[in-house]
Order: C-alpha cells, then structure tokens, then sequence
C-alpha cells in the first residue's frame, strides 16, 4: 500500500489512507518493524479504537468499534473511491456503512480470510468437542457472514492469485465482471540504481532472502544437503540467507550430517542492503508449500533474472510458475535438486529466462492495474 499510495499520487490523484495512530501499531510491531514513511503528498487520517486483545473474538470486537468511529473520520462527499486493503479483516463490519454513502468500495484481499479460516481441533482429545471447539466454528461462520456481506456490496474485489479468487468466487457466487487478479510485485522504485554487493560467500551462491527452513523443514533440508554434495565434489557452492535464523537450522544441519560451511546466514536486512547481497547469488532456491499463492520473494528473483530453484509441491501455484520460466526449475528431493545444481553449473546458465518482460512483474505495474480498477469504479459511479 506504500508503493501503491506513492504511484497514486505521482499520477495526479489525491489519495487519503485511513490508519492506526502511532501508538496503535505499536501494540502489535516493534519500533524497528515501523520504518516505513508515508509517501511525500499522502494524507494520512490516523485513529485509534478501543482495541480488544480477547482471544477469538477480539477481531469481530475490533470490527464493531471500527464501524462506531468511521462516521466521524471520513467525510464521503470529499472523495470518489474507497480501497479496503482487507488486511487486517475487521474494517469489513464498516461495508454496510460505506454502501449507504454512495461510494464505489473496492476490497482488495492480499490474502484470503474467512473462508481459509480454520478451527483447530485434534481428532481424539477431550476438547474435541467442548466448549472452545463450538466456539470457533461459531466465530467462524461470524466472520464469513461479515465477509459475505462485504463482497457482496463491493462494487469490485481484488485477489492476489487466480486461485484466490476462483475461491471468492465459489464461497460468495462472486461475478467475474467485478473480480480482478493483481499479483505482488518486486519494489522497482527501490530497486532502480541498486548493484549487487561487491563481496561473494562463495565461488557459486544459491540465495534465500526472507523465511528459510520455516514453511517446510524436509525440503529445506533437501536444498542444503544438494549443496552439500556439490561441495564433496569439489565445487565451492553454499547457500547465502539473508533472514532470521531459526534455532533448528543448526539443528537440522548437525542431525543430517550436512557440511555446516554450506550454510551462510547474514541475518535481517533493510530490503535495499540485503537486496544488494542478494544479487551476488548465481541462483535462488525457494521452499514454500502455500497451496493458493505463490509468495513475495519470487518477485525480487525475477528482478534479478537468476534461475530458480524451488522445492515445492509440483501440482501448487507456485511450481507452475517457476516452471514457466526456461531456467526455473521444480525438485522434491535432494538428488533432483543437486542433478538441477549441477546442471547450472555445468551450462553455465545465468538467467531466469532470457525473453523476460521484467517490468510485467513489478509493482509499478501491478499498481497500474489497481489504478485503472479505481478510476473505472470512480467513472462508473459518476456516470449512473
């Protein structure tokens, strides 16, 4: 929303964002998550509410108080459009609210949310089907209703991927004439004049930047002993991760036998500092197991057009796309990955695809999309 909020603007649009006052992000961020600037010539709207905390509930809670005070923030006659970045759920109590004043409401799901709600119960146990169990199915069938009524009163509804929204789609009976996919997206405006580091780990550098060995241990651990064997063979090969390191990686590591000099972590990094380190990789590797989206991350590869190594369940959305890419590649075990390692090495393979339309898969266009949808819906509104 920063990058969409700047591009707004930079195309002639006045743009207001309704957030969290200071003190009310920090109940759930540290001073050190909050570095984001609010764009030069966006004005903000800041509120707090009387924020709930109860466990369960505190969402459908939060939601009611949201709704309560929107009336005295927003004045409807100063603007054409409204954009719910539906992230956290429960300004979607205020749709009801928004419909009546006219506006043309466009929600935009960056994940799903209560219809990939989930009450957890462990076949088996004596709480299987107490009281807290009931509770949460109740909760859940609170929270789609509200989401329910949302989507129907949208005049548009974005989804992140086509999966997402065949999803939206079968759970509200969701038209395709009001429905729109707009993917993530590397941060070009950031990325512009950026050049790889001058340092390198290793001879030949497989990159992580974000969550390694969080989404799925096995395969992690497939990605480091491919490496590992690349190295008994002579190359000096090894994995550079910029992220948090997870106390089991070492763990694992030890456990496996897996040559600990193939693992390099450089901890947390602004995204322009570890973007730079990031472009010194001769390769990425990618472990996730999302069975509906395809991540952020694998955007900032394709910025810097390396192949792509993904460890990932080969029916998902996120081998479909790798796959296709000339030099993405999709394994599910250590020896496909290191016959794949291999291979790079030996072809000397350098891009992701040599016929990459890179620009196709940066926010500034993704924004553009959102753009359109906004002054369309806007136009439209005027026009009845």
């Amino acid at each position: 929303m920063v990058s969409l909020s700047s591009q707004l603007v930079a195309s002639g649009h006045a743009v207001s964002v309704l957030c969290l006052s200071y003190r009310g992000l920090l109940r759930e961020n540290t001073v050190e998550e909050l570095t984001a600037k609010v764009p030069e010539g966006v004005k903000t709207i800041r509120f707090d509410i009387d924020y709930s905390t109860l466990p369960l509930i505190a969402d459908y809670v939060n939601g009611k108080r949201f709704a309560r005070v929107l009336p005295d923030l927003v004045n409807p006659a100063d603007y054409d459009v409204l954009l719910n970045t539906c992230g956290p759920y429960y300004p979607l109590e205020a749709a009801p609210i928004i419909a009546r004043w006219g506006l043309p409401y466009i929600l935009d799901f960056r994940d799903l949310g209560a219809i990939n709600y989930r009450p957890t119960i462990v076949s088996g146990s004596k709480d299987s089907y107490g009281l807290k169990v009931v509770l949460k199915s109740l909760y859940g069938k609170l929270i789609k209703r509200r989401e329910r009524r949302a989507v129907r009163l949208a005049n548009h509804v974005i989804c992140i991927s086509a999966i997402d929204l065949g999803a939206m789609r079968a759970a509200y009976g969701l038209e395709e004439a009001r429905s729109s996919v707009v993917t993530n997206g590397f941060d070009e405006d950031r990325l512009g004049a950026i050049c790889p580091h001058s340092e390198k780990p290793y001879n030949f550098t497989a990159g992580v930047f974000g969550k390694f060995m969080y989404y799925d241990k096995d395969k992690a651990t497939a990605i480091l002993e491919a490496l590992c064997g690349v190295r008994a063979d002579g190359i000096d090969a090894g994995l550079v991760h910029i992220g948090k390191k997870y106390g089991w990686i070492d763990d694992v590591i030890e456990s496996k036998g897996i040559d600990p000099a193939c693992y390099t972590n450089l901890g947390l990094m602004e995204y322009e500092v570890g973007m730079a380190y990031l472009g010194t990789a001769d390769f990425f590797v990618v472990e996730d197991t999302s069975p509906d989206d395809v991540g952020t991350k694998i955007y900032d590869y394709i910025f810097w057009n390396k192949p792509v190594i993904a460890v990932v369940p080969p029916s998902g959305p996120l081998a479909k796309f790798v796959s296709s890419f000339r030099n993405g590649f999709v394994c599910t075990t250590s020896a496909e990955v290191r016959v794949v390692v291999e291979r790079i090495v030996t072809l000397g393979l350098d891009c992701l695809d040599p016929d990459l339309d890179r620009d196709r898969y940066s926010r500034r266009h993704q924004n553009e999309l959102i753009e359109s949808i906004l002054e369309n819906e806007a136009k439209e509104m005027r026009a009845r």
